[in-house]
């Protein structure tokens, strides 16, 4: 028997070779979306603070103008009129915390030269100029919110004393929409806060128009004075149809009437999703008094 040869040709080779498995590294790419998102947002809310700014200045403002209006509406002469209307102007300013960077306050006191006893408006107008270049944007510079109100005059003022890219973008679009649409509200509800506030100052100031209209005969006979009803509803409709608002008035009394003020605010943000316009009201009472020696009788 012949032995058997076994030749060994040492370990079998593998024939397969191994394959180099390719990672792909996403995370470069969405740090590059953080880096060109975060200065859009960082923009944008800038926006949102500089509009935020003026819309609280124009409420402030609007409400230094009533105040101007109405301390200059109890002058006696034009000149005490513009020194008491700058006063009240800057105080109203100061309490509501609003610095400008600039203020003006203009008067129209063309009414002064009506004679005594005939109906007359004073105006003033209130100019603030809003800080906005500390917030850095590129082309934005400071914005002057200007409003004006007119105020009746007293008509005997002369008889009175004084994912992981995607998600990084999807979140992104988020933060985006919920920062505009928080920034949409808010400014929609300062202005409608702003309208209300405009609906009382122009009741008042209607009611203290009607209540001018008094029994002059009443007056002369030194007797306590009651309220020309017909007179005083004309020029309180008529003041209130000058502001471009609806209203009514009422008399409650020989000496006392009611005034209701109907303003329509049609909001920003929440227009364009068919929210509006809304309206809203003010009213005021006027309580007729005559003064003798400074006490009311």
């Amino acid at each position: 028997m012949m032995p058997r040869v076994i030749h060994d040709s040492g370990p079998a080779q593998d024939d397969r070779v191994p394959r180099k498995v390719a990672w792909h590294d996403d995370q470069g790419s969405a740090a590059i979306e953080v880096v060109l998102l975060v200065p859009a947002l960082m923009l944008l809310l800038m926006f949102a603070v500089a509009g935020g700014r003026v819309a609280i200045a124009r409420g402030g403002v609007e409400q230094a103008a009533a105040d101007a209006a109405r301390a200059a509406s109890l002058a006696r002469t034009a000149s005490d009129a513009q020194t008491t209307a700058l006063e009240a102007a800057r105080a109203t300013l100061a309490n509501q915390g609003l610095t400008c960077t600039s203020m003006s306050v203009t008067l129209d006191t063309t009414g002064f030269a009506t004679p005594v006893g005939a109906p007359a408006n004073v105006a003033a107008t209130v100019s603030c100029a809003v800080r906005l270049t500390d917030l850095a944007i590129p082309g934005l510079s400071d914005r002057v919110v200007t409003a004006t109100l007119t105020s009746p005059l007293d008509v005997y003022r002369a008889m009175m004393r004084h994912d992981e890219t995607g998600s990084v973008t999807v979140w992104g679009v988020l933060i985006a929409l919920v920062l505009v649409s928080v920034i949409g509200i808010t400014v929609d509800l300062t202005g409608q806060v702003n309208a209300q506030q405009r609906a009382h100052d122009l009741a008042q100031q209607a009611g203290r128009a009607a209540a001018n209209q008094v029994q002059a005969s009443q007056i002369m006979h030194g007797q306590s004075p009651h309220i020309d009803t017909a007179a005083a509803r004309t020029v309180a409709l008529s003041y209130l149809h000058a502001a471009g608002v609806d209203g009514t008035v009422q008399i409650t009394g020989p000496t006392t009437l009611s005034v209701h003020v109907l303003v329509r605010y049609q909001p920003g943000f929440l227009g364009t999703v068919g929210i509006g316009p809304e309206t809203v009201s003010g009213d005021a009472t006027v309580q007729l008094s005559r003064i003798v020696n400074g006490a009311p009788r």
